[in-house]
């Protein structure tokens, strides 16, 4: 374990001993209950997934100040300044988990990370299909996108040799917190924005990592059952309607561009649109590029 951001900013962690300190008040059964801070390390998913191959436990958290190697969504980089944001991933193991359940692991943690902002740092969040957590935007204008990023999930992992047999999940997670207009790039259809940004308010980070994984850890125990299923799903579905209900999406996929409007999301975790005419239509690797 290192010491802190070498910045001028302050570090989620000064020492092993307020690591282990957060660790051990966590509400949380498994999640975060072994903790390695870095000050710096190229990717948490990285380090996390190497750990997980060479046995490590269900619920193993890996959190760095800053990233030389971050990674998201469709082999784009995540980029952070030093001691700015959370940049975490947590190993999730399984047995038995339905199969249809596994793509709900980055849709349940952009619920939890949406809650978690919403109860630390009152921001607004809401989800974006498949991974991302956002702040609505209220007119995306011609050309332009009608959301503002919050945050970002990528998660990798094994799946069971055999059906109801072990696999593993690390879920990254990005989360922009106390960023300026000046530390976050450029990106006019998918405009990044902050927490301090949304509000003015300078977010306290270990509050925010304490939320997201305790909250994180529901979620994950909520697939394993038909009934918390039920209420991961509704809660998702929910998020969207909020700013998606009656607009039209559009998302670009393998089979080219397809839009609609937003009906619901099935049990597969598939995007599912209303074309004109009443067809629908499951999307399940594919990404949003407007909302009108």
């Amino acid at each position: 374990m290192s010491r802190g951001a070498k910045s001028g900013a302050k570090p989620l962690f000064a020492d092993e001993g307020e690591a282990r300190a957060f660790s051990k008040q966590l509400a949380t059964l498994a999640v975060a209950k072994q903790l390695e801070f870095h000050a710096s390390a190229d990717s948490t998913n990285e380090l996390a997934g190497q750990a997980a191959r060479a046995g490590a436990p269900h619920g193993l958290t890996v959190v760095a100040d800053h990233q030389t190697a971050g990674r998201g969504r469709r082999g784009r980089t995540w980029a952070s300044p030093p001691a700015r944001g959370l940049l975490f991933s947590v190993l999730l193991r399984y047995r038995g988990l339905p199969p249809e359940r596994i793509g709900w692991i980055a849709l349940g943690a952009g619920v939890a990370c949406a809650e978690a902002l919403e109860r630390t740092a009152g921001v607004p969040a809401t989800v974006k299909w498949p991974n991302d957590v956002v702040v609505a935007g209220r007119d995306g204008g011609a050309g332009a996108a009608p959301w503002r990023k919050l945050g970002g999930i990528l998660c990798e992992g094994a799946a069971p040799k055999e059906p109801g047999g072990d696999g593993y999940v690390v879920v990254g997670i990005g989360l922009n917190l106390l960023h300026t207009r000046e530390e976050l790039p450029v990106v006019p259809k998918s405009p990044p924005t902050s927490v301090f940004l949304e509000t003015g308010n300078k977010a306290d980070r270990r509050a925010v990592l304490a939320e997201a994984l305790q909250r994180l850890e529901r979620a994950f125990r909520e697939l394993q059952s038909d009934e918390g299923f039920a209420a991961l799903r509704a809660r998702a579905i929910e998020r969207l309607e909020s700013w998606w209900n009656g607009r039209r999406i559009v998302a670009r996929g393998a089979e080219g561009e397809v839009e609609g409007v937003f009906r619901t999301l099935d049990p597969f975790g598939r995007l599912v649109l209303a074309e004109d005419g009443g067809r629908t239509v499951a999307l399940s690797d594919a990404e949003i590029t407007g909302v009108r």
